[in-house]
């Protein structure tokens, strides 16, 4: 899902390793949302970030990625990872939520 959000990366099996070694600057989560069998079909990654421009605070839950499978778009997987991602932010002391996309990034805007 990693290879189909961000297709011009490098790196992913690095990323991944790297976040399951534990060793983080700051606390980092990735919310995964499963079909009845298990099956990962969406995921969000969320991040604490100290310097969010714009940001009221110093303590900003961020979101990083983002992703539903397009078989299971307009189901409500993607607001469900969003509001999981909320929570997280509440639980890690956070009252903002930030997200971006990259450059000419419309469809995904357009969720």
């Amino acid at each position: 899902m990693r290879q189909t959000l961000w297709p011009s990366t490098t790196g992913h099996a690095q990323a991944i390793a790297r976040y399951f070694s534990g060793v983080r600057a700051n606390p980092t989560e990735v919310l995964l949302a499963c079909v009845g069998s298990g099956t990962p079909v969406g995921f969000i990654e969320v991040s604490i970030r100290q310097d969010a421009g714009g940001a009221a605070s110093d303590r900003v839950a961020c979101v990083d990625g983002w992703f539903v499978d397009e078989s299971q778009r307009g189901h409500g997987v993607g607001e469900g990872l969003m509001a999981a991602a909320e929570e997280w932010g509440r639980a890690n002391r956070c009252t903002e939520l930030i997200g971006g996309t990259e450059g000419d990034n419309s469809p995904r805007r357009d969720f």
